[in-house]
């Protein structure tokens, strides 16, 4: 770390949550090092010592990941890992950094600072200037990694030497489509763990974690909207069964997505029951989104899902869902749409028309369109998400929205990820 930051943390922060976000890149992210000569003070000291290790380190693979530093208020979340595709290695929240604080505080600038070594050795003048030549700047960060991707062990800094070594990166997204190596890695070195790449990750709340896995759901018919388990291909759709008692997350992998979500109560379409937005706007007494705590109802009059956490807090319940007609009427005609998406998707479930999807109006989630206005629409960051929990057996339908007209979401659709049968908590 390059501040004198060694006081304990407030006991808030003990507690905070570890998100069980799926893998995503992290795109900016500014890359330094420090080391033994430039820590503060000098030495190995780090911290946070719960992860596992009382002093700086790490080889760079998985289960011994390289520490680095960052922004105490930043959304990192300590012992967090990340995998640097570019230098093949995993790196560790284990330290605080006061100028990653200073450039979170200045417009949420991501800032990770990499240690270089040693535990022992004050490599001087000569280990700051390997430092400030190391392959840093502007990268892209694979947050929530697979535990298998190709690693190089070789050290930053080590008897004088400094290691500059850097790997071709090819799709970033590719690296969190099923574990292994990245699409660009064409090298096949490095050292392996023996644990499959997964979407389920760990959730820690103070010393104790639990095990959180997606739920097994029946994938859409027709296509390859889903690349893997929760996994929604931008601009496409996917249905999952929620149970009473659980909860689900719905996380922008890339941010500005828009994903129109709809519910059905089970058994579908028996129950005739169905998540509506009008019923929602009467219990709420208004058109603006739920807040943490509040429910979306059905068109029974009854509560169906809670909201549990919502990062953006922008959401919208009053445009339908894009059609057909809606892209036709723009001289689109074949673009793909939300209510053709969810009604794909929806297939297993019996659904056989566009317009059973259409009849459902949805929650529009981190869409932000205040008094029917067209904004830039899309409000969330990269690994964003909400958090709702289930108080009835239900077919949940999503879309990562395909809008992209006039440049709107950034002018394509992008991937979102759902996590099932987690364990409901307001945070």
């Amino acid at each position: 770390m390059k501040a004198p930051m060694k006081t304990a943390l407030a006991l808030p922060f003990l507690f905070k949550l570890i998100s069980a976000q799926s893998c995503f890149p992290q795109n900016d992210v500014k890359i330094t090092f420090f080391g033994y000569p430039d820590n503060s003070p000098p030495g190995a000291g780090i911290a946070f010592t719960q992860c596992g290790r009382s002093l700086a380190g790490g080889t760079g693979t998985h289960d011994d990941p390289i520490s680095f530093a960052t922004a105490t208020q930043g959304d990192f979340a300590v012992c967090d890992i990340v995998y640097l595709p570019w230098l093949k290695k995993y790196a560790r929240y284990d330290d605080d950094c006061e100028q990653c604080g200073k450039d979170w505080d200045n417009g949420h600038q991501y800032h990770i600072d990499l240690w270089t070594g040693s535990t022992t050795v004050n490599g001087g003048r000569i280990q700051i200037e390997c430092e400030n030549s190391l392959p840093g700047g502007q990268q892209t960060i694979i947050r929530h990694p697979a535990t298998d991707l190709d690693t190089d062990t070789t050290p930053f800094f080590s008897n004088g030497n400094c290691n500059r070594n850097t790997f071709d990166v090819g799709s970033t997204s590719s690296y969190c489509a099923g574990g292994g190596r990245g699409v660009g890695d064409t090298s096949g070195g490095g050292s392996r763990s023996s644990n499959a790449g997964t979407v389920a990750t760990k959730t820690r709340i103070s010393s104790s974690s639990t095990q959180v896995t997606t739920s097994q759901t029946r994938a859409p018919q027709g296509g390859q909207e889903c690349t893997w388990e929760g996994h929604c291909l931008g601009g496409h759709g996917h249905a999952f069964e929620v149970k009473s008692g659980t909860s689900f997350r719905i996380i922008d992998i890339h941010g500005r997505q828009i994903v129109d979500m709809m519910a059905w109560v089970l058994p579908y379409p028996r129950s005739r029951e169905h998540l509506s937005m009008s019923y929602t706007r009467y219990a709420l007494g208004g058109s603006a989104p739920p807040a943490v705590g509040e429910c979306l109802v059905t068109n029974k009059q009854e509560p169906i899902f809670k909201l549990v956490h919502d990062d953006v807090h922008t959401h919208d319940m009053t445009f339908m869902a894009c059609n057909p007609a809606f892209y036709t009427e723009k001289g689109l005609k074949g673009h793909r749409s939300c209510a053709e998406n969810i009604a794909e998707a929806m297939k297993p479930w019996g659904m056989e028309s566009y317009l059973d999807a259409a009849s459902v109006d949805p929650f529009n989630v981190f869409q932000n369109t205040p008094d029917m206005s067209l904004k830039d629409l899309g409000c969330s960051r990269p690994g964003d998400y909400v958090e709702f929990e289930v108080l009835k057996d239900a077919v949940v339908g999503v879309s990562s929205c395909p809008y992209d007209v006039e440049g709107f979401g950034g002018g394509k659709a992008t991937d979102v990820t759902v996590m099932t049968g987690l364990t409901p908590k307001i945070i």
